[in-house]
């Protein structure tokens, strides 16, 4: 591999394999954009608290990128494979305070620990938006121009300071249909207030009444979903969908995590990976945000 020249065009992807929730899953885990960083494509691209094999690999690549890759596409433990990505631009404008941009978003994302058995499902039924996406529901999205978040994380920290965490099941299957796709998500069920994401997302909009479209493509109700993977109806029939989302809910063990704080994502291009900027306190913590 040479260095010359080397731009954000210039793409490897190291694929491999990582314990996940019992299991294992297998991959692409690391994309390195030649020249300039070390991007990991599973739970680790999104700021864990706990170390993992993928983080491991992520700094060794970062301290000896090309010697390290050598080393380990030779003993066989990874494959590469090089290509091109075309190069990406954000023309999002700044200086409209009421734009909504599907570039970033507000939401609710599972803590590390629930992530195994969420990511290692929706690796298995490929879904399209597993590099893009960490499991997550979606608060507020499309959400404001990167620029413009600043601004809102005081009202927003206002609006959860009287907000208790609350504990989250993702127990049941749905599936939404739509004219040429249908989507394979999982229903959040709070306790102890089964109504404490209904009300937090009415919080966070009413702090940034612009950003409405959760509630506004739906006739003003908010429908919390996590998904798990897209179907091409042309290609797999919705009552097939409806078959193996029966199938799944039969063998599904429930995730259970509790909500204590939120976050708001953002990336860059629309191949762009979303990735962390900031985390909003739910009451019980005392409130409040972190940037990252």
């Amino acid at each position: 591999l040479s260095k010359k020249n080397a731009t954000m065009e210039n793409t490897l992807l190291i694929f491999g394999s990582v314990p996940m929730g019992g299991g294992v899953v297998r991959g692409p885990l690391v994309k390195v954009l030649l020249g300039q960083l070390v991007l990991p494509l599973l739970s680790t691209a999104f700021a864990p608290a706990t170390p993992s094999p993928v983080f491991a690999l992520r700094v060794a690549l970062a301290h000896r990128m090309y010697p390290g890759l050598r080393r380990l596409a030779s003993s066989g433990t990874i494959t590469m494979h090089t290509g091109q990505l075309p190069a990406e631009r954000d023309s999002e404008p700044a200086e409209n305070k009421t734009v909504k941009v599907h570039s970033s978003t507000c939401a609710l994302i599972p803590p590390d620990e629930a992530w195994g058995q969420l990511q290692a499902l929706r690796y298995q039924l490929e879904d399209s938006g597993l590099y893009r996406w960490p499991p997550h529901v979606n608060l507020l999205y499309p959400f404001v121009v990167e620029s413009d978040i600043a601004d809102t994380l005081e009202p927003l920290a206002a609006a959860l300071k009287h907000i208790p965490p609350f504990t989250v099941t993702l127990a049941e299957f749905g599936l939404f249909t739509h004219k040429k796709t249908a989507t394979l998500w999982l229903r959040p069920d709070i306790s102890p207030d089964p109504m404490a994401l209904e009300k937090l997302q009415q919080a966070l909009q009413d702090a940034v009444p612009h950003c409405n479209e959760q509630r506004l493509r739906h006739g003003g109700q908010f429908t919390a979903h996590l998904s798990v993977t897209h179907f091409d109806t042309a290609k797999m029939p919705i009552s097939e969908c409806e078959t193996l989302r029966d199938s799944l809910q039969k063998t599904w063990t429930p995730v259970t995590f509790t909500c204590s704080e939120i976050h708001i994502m953002t990336r860059s291009g629309q191949r762009g990976q979303f990735r962390r900027r900031a985390r909003l306190f739910l009451g019980g913590g005392g409130g409040g945000y972190m940037t990252h």
